[in-house]
């Protein structure tokens, strides 16, 4: 396992739809919350689909984009893409990312993203990529 940078965890703070130029079904999450490194932590998670397969929950692919504010007043930006699968019967996803941030870094993030406990959290750890 590579090394550990640290973790996470946020809430969702909006959920929105729409459609893409070329006719697909696109869901963004956005969170918001903290990461060990970054500070506090803005990001959006989006799966684009065809409508056919919107309520499909067994898993597919993801973008991400964000932004981390560390307390010194220093920020980062990362994009990342990855995938997503649901664990079991429940609204539980666990979520693969690589990240590639604004430092030149990048980042491998392995977490849940957990619909069970009224609002959704994603917590889990950022590793080095």
């Amino acid at each position: 396992m590579s090394e550990t940078i640290g973790e996470f965890t946020a809430k969702r703070v909006s959920w929105f739809f729409s459609k893409t130029a070329d006719g697909q079904f696109q869901q963004t999450s956005c969170y918001e919350g903290n990461a060990e490194r970054f500070g506090a932590v803005y990001g959006s998670l989006t799966i684009t689909r065809p409508l056919s397969e919107a309520g499909d929950f067994s898993g597919g692919t993801c973008t991400y984009a964000g932004m981390g504010l560390s307390e010194d007043g220093s920020a980062v930006a990362g994009q990342g893409e990855g995938t997503w699968k649901k664990t079991g019967s429940e609204m539980r996803f666990n979520l693969s990312l690589v990240v590639n941030v604004s430092d030149g870094s990048k980042v491998r993030s392995e977490g849940v993203i957990d619909y069970t406990q009224g609002t959704p959290t994603w917590t889990g750890t950022n590793y080095v990529a």
